[in-house]
């Protein structure tokens, strides 16, 4: 199957097969976005943060590369942070994997995003972050923050908040973040706390992540 690559014309998009390619099309510190076209869980995330998806592409699991056919991963599965090989990725033809760039990202800000992921593994995955997710997912509640300007969710996030576990999304902003020398560490969805948003979000934001068509 290869990896996903987007391909954005006239404002819309489509995805095609593409070979993965180290130093390419994929590279450490980049971020992979996942998911899985049979897998309910896989399609139970998306369909909770449906009401975030900007582009129509459907995002479930967020992980960060740390090198070639390498990448560590926060796992429900596994109850904590993990090493993976991406080949779990790759030779899957049902799962969709794209890999967003960090844009104007240095070697040594690359290294310094692989190395905090690394540095996380077999920290607990945070299952109670999971929980307030999907509560702010319901409609009911999703109407109560509009009128909140979103404050609701942010706080109930930052109340169950673990700083030393994670859930995909987080462990993937949270080394994003460590790279202070890397000039997007606090922008765009990056100058949030790293447990209030969901891999949906992350992928979507278009001010930390360099455009699709220059992959």
């Amino acid at each position: 199957m290869g990896l996903e690559k987007v391909i954005i014309k006239n404002k819309k998009h489509k995805t095609i097969s593409d070979i993965p390619q180290y130093g390419k099309n994929y590279d450490k510190g980049w971020i992979g976005f996942t998911f899985d076209k049979t897998s309910p869980v896989s399609k139970a995330i998306a369909l909770a943060t449906k009401y975030k998806n900007k582009t129509g592409i459907k995002i479930s699991h967020a992980l960060v590369v740390v090198g070639e056919g390498q990448c560590v991963e926060a796992s429900a599965n596994n109850k904590k942070v993990i090493s993976s090989d991406l080949s779990k990725y790759f030779d899957d033809p049902n799962q969709v994997i794209i890999f967003q760039k960090p844009k104007e990202l240095t070697v040594e800000d690359a290294e310094t995003i692989a190395q905090t992921a690394i540095s996380c593994i077999d920290m607990p995955y945070e299952f109670k972050q999971l929980g307030s997710h999907g509560v702010c997912s319901l409609p009911v509640v999703r109407r109560i923050n509009e009128g909140t300007f979103n404050i609701i969710p942010g706080l109930f996030a930052m109340l169950l908040d673990n700083k030393n576990a994670f859930i995909c999304s987080e462990l993937a902003a949270y080394s994003l973040k460590s790279a202070k020398s890397w000039k997007y560490h606090n922008k765009g969805i990056l100058r949030r706390p790293t447990c209030r948003f969901n891999p949906q979000e992350l992928f979507e934001d278009k001010t930390i992540f360099e455009d699709y068509s220059t992959i």
